[in-house]
Parts: structure tokens; sequence; C-alpha cells
């Protein structure tokens, strides 16, 4: 659950690759153009890894108050947060990225 605020994904090729070529699926990561790099902002989509295969999802936290989207919180309170214990304990996966910005 610990996240940055932008992270780079891989390129149209490699995605179209894990997205068994699925159209609807290409779609939402909304690439500019067939480049090797994708820059994800918060509220972007990018690509993930569940144990159910790769997907498509939204970066970032949910907005559920008025001062601006969630994306980050303190690796070493999560468990005592009621707001991240669920998904930090049950909703987990693997974002595919080749690099992070601080």
């Amino acid at each position: 659950m610990a996240m940055c605020g932008r992270y780079e994904s891989i390129g149209y090729s490699t995605a179209m690759d894990l997205l068994d070529n699925d159209p609807d699926e290409i779609v939402k990561l909304k690439y500019s153009d067939k480049s090797e790099t994708y820059e994800v902002f918060p509220i972007n989509s990018g690509i993930i890894r569940t144990d159910t295969g790769y997907s498509v999802m939204q970066w970032g936290i949910p907005k559920w108050n008025k001062k601006g989207h969630i994306i980050n919180g303190r690796q070493e309170t999560l468990l005592e947060k009621l707001f991240y214990r669920k998904d930090f304990t049950d909703q987990r996966c693997i974002i595919v990225a080749s690099a992070f910005y601080e």
C-alpha cells in the first residue's frame, strides 16, 4: 500500500503481450502513441498482476474527501489504520513498473 506519486510502466508492445491483445484493456491505458514507456500519475490507469492474471486498474486510492487524492500511506501504521487495514490484508497486487519517482 505504500505508494509513490508516479511511476513508469512498460511500453505498448509489452502491454499488448501481457493483456493478450485485449483491445478493451489496452484502451484503458490511454497510450499517447506506441512508445516503449508510459508514465502513470495518480488517477491514471496502469497494469497490475493479481492471483487471477493481468488487468488494468486506476492508480491511487479512491477520493473519499475533498482534500484530494490519497496516493500513499505510512508503512509502519498500515495495519493500525482502519482506512488501510482491509485493503492491505485482502486486496494485494503487483504493479507492473520499470521505474518510480519520489
